[in-house]
């Protein structure tokens, strides 16, 4: 049976010998554990929009199973994870995420336009 499960307040992560120990319940986070596990450098993120009052953030109309406190709370907890992913991806690979859709984690998010005209 599929339970439902969500962030803890802590959020820590570790990986050892490519184990991954999270205390993240939101599947976005835990590919990014994978990913920094698989040995990637650079992370790129499409589709991790987060919930904020202040912008529309989400790409289509849904409908949450969670009161906003609870949301704004997943958003707190999801915002130190990434923080946490991306300083682990500086200090440990000299690497980089970045989120190229639009998203409420604005310390990470980049225009996927400002990528590809570096690139030529």
């Amino acid at each position: 049976m599929f339970e439902r499960i969500y962030a803890s307040r802590q959020g820590r992560f570790a990986i050892d010998d490519g184990i991954i120990h999270t205390e993240s319940a939101t599947i976005g986070v835990v590919l990014l554990y994978a990913a920094i596990s698989m040995g990637c450098k650079d992370i790129y993120v499409a589709g991790m929009d987060g919930y904020s009052l202040s912008k529309k953030v989400h790409y289509y109309s849904e409908t949450d199973d969670k009161d906003l406190d609870a949301l704004l709370e997943q958003q707190r907890i999801m915002t130190m994870q990434l923080d946490q992913v991306a300083h682990y991806l500086h200090q440990h690979r000299n690497g980089t995420l970045r989120i190229i859709t639009p998203t409420a984690y604005d310390k990470h998010q980049v225009a996927i336009e400002t990528l590809y005209k570096k690139e030529r």
